[in-house]
């Protein structure tokens, strides 16, 4: 994947929630980088403690649990603590993916977790495939999920 097309769609995605497309308008952005065949936000509320699913699009089904499950597997919690997408089905996520995805005919998926620039943590963005994934997405969906930092030297 070319650097320019990369930043270009990072900053329609900027465009998009700044302009009120918000997030659909930025994963229509996205998509444009990376085929996604659903996807979910789901917002983290530091007052409650709980996740909620906020916007998706492309699947049939989310259970209303799934968001709070998710979040509570170890395999998701070390990737809260990478700050890394967490790839599945994985060795920790079977039980969860065989529950909420393979039903519904998806075969692999990416969920990373959401920070801001602060990085205070907001909840995650899950991107899910009824094939794998395209090489680029966990990349991608890193960069997004992550809170800006330095730029590298050049």
């Amino acid at each position: 994947m070319a650097e320019i097309p990369l930043l270009q769609a990072f900053a329609e995605v900027g465009y998009q929630v700044a302009g009120g497309g918000g997030a659909h308008g930025a994963m229509a952005a996205l998509r444009r980088v990376v085929p996604v065949d659903a996807y979910e936000f789901v917002a983290y509320d530091p007052d409650t403690g709980r996740h909620r699913s906020v916007v998706s699009s492309g699947h049939e089904r989310i259970d209303g649990d799934a968001a709070e499950e998710c979040a509570a597997l170890d395999a998701y919690k070390r990737a809260m603590a990478a700050r890394a997408p967490l790839a599945m089905p994985d060795p920790g996520t079977r039980r969860y993916f065989r529950r909420h995805l393979e039903p519904y005919g998806w075969r692999a998926g990416l969920t990373a977790p959401l920070f801001l620039a602060e990085g205070r943590y907001t909840g995650l963005l899950h991107l899910a495939y009824r094939q794998a994934p395209p090489e680029a997405a966990g990349t991608l969906v890193e960069a997004a999920g992550a809170p800006p930092g330095p730029l590298p030297a050049q």
